[in-house]
């Protein structure tokens, strides 16, 4: 019992005087203060998207506060110690583990490569990158060995914050050294891309950015077939089409992502027709089970 621990705690002078006065208002306006400097040490934010998002919840600020806190713990805490083990069990699981395969891994993913380190560090402010921005980067790739540099200087990042930009980036490098091959590394970071770009682009004031974004990430992929050669391509539109069928949802409006991508258009037509192909195969299969039945 003599080894208690007691801890103190102190009402910042805002939150003070706000309690005193018993101000409802100036006591919301001091927590959401409070969890916008606690959440500007993990990534950047708008304090006003905060205070909208307390506004929004019709919730006590108490009540408001706490779920809040525990939402981000998880979405981003959480999020950067699960992803920095997964990355020490993909390092483990390499083929190659000779000891100077090792030590250039280790550097790649501490300093990563000032080829592209630069660029990658640029997206950080940027929620939404520009296809310029990601053009920009898989421009310099010349080699496997930029490849790897790519896909540990970007996970790197991702470890740190989920990003569209990061996570494109790697999923790309991942996709040229695998030779177009979809892993589950691949489908678990694709699954994140997916699921933040869906929650952005509900917001009409990033719609637009969105389908500029997704189009230009689909190009880099198709555009692989030019480095990995034409045994791959198959596997590249087989990729492709799967990500605009996950994001579609049924929404065929969604297709529309096709014409954003910068290929040319007999890219865009067999792609189309991919997607036909497959509508109609779900369609007969439902019919001939019907018939079955």
């Amino acid at each position: 019992m003599n080894r208690n621990r007691r801890f103190q705690f102190k009402f910042s002078p805002e939150f003070e005087d706000a309690w005193m006065e018993e101000n409802e208002n100036s006591l919301a306006n001091s927590v959401v203060s409070g969890l916008f400097r606690y959440r500007q040490r993990y990534l950047v934010q708008d304090r006003n998207e905060i205070w909208s998002d307390y506004e929004n919840s019709g919730e006590e600020w108490q009540d408001w506060a706490v779920k809040s806190l525990i939402n981000f713990v998880y979405e981003h805490i959480e999020y950067r110690r699960r992803e920095q083990m997964l990355t020490m069990v993909n390092f483990c699981e390499e083929e190659d583990t000779s000891p100077a395969t090792l030590r250039r891994r280790i550097r790649l993913y501490f300093d990563g490569n000032p080829k592209f380190s630069p660029a990658l560090e640029a997206m950080r402010n940027r929620e939404i990158p520009m296809p310029d921005d990601l053009e920009a980067i898989i421009s310099k790739v010349q080699n496997y060995e930029d490849v790897d540099s790519l896909i540990w200087g970007a996970r790197s990042l991702l470890d740190e914050n989920f990003h569209l930009g990061w996570a494109a980036i790697y999923l790309y490098a991942t996709v040229y050294r695998s030779m177009g091959q979809s892993t589950p590394e691949f489908e678990r970071v694709s699954a994140d891309l997916i699921r933040n770009w869906e929650t952005l682009s509900a917001k009409d004031q990033h719609r637009d950015e969105c389908q500029k974004f997704m189009g230009c990430y689909l190009s880099m992929l198709i555009q692989l077939e030019s480095h990995l050669g034409k045994a791959s391509a198959e596997r590249l539109y087989q990729l492709v089409l799967n990500m605009i069928v996950d994001v579609s949802e049924g929404d065929f409006e969604k297709l529309s992502l096709i014409n954003f991508m910068k290929v040319e258009p007999v890219v865009q037509d067999r792609l189309h027709l991919h997607f036909v192909h497959d509508q109609v195969r779900e369609i007969c299969d439902v019919a001939n089970s019907y018939r079955a039945g």
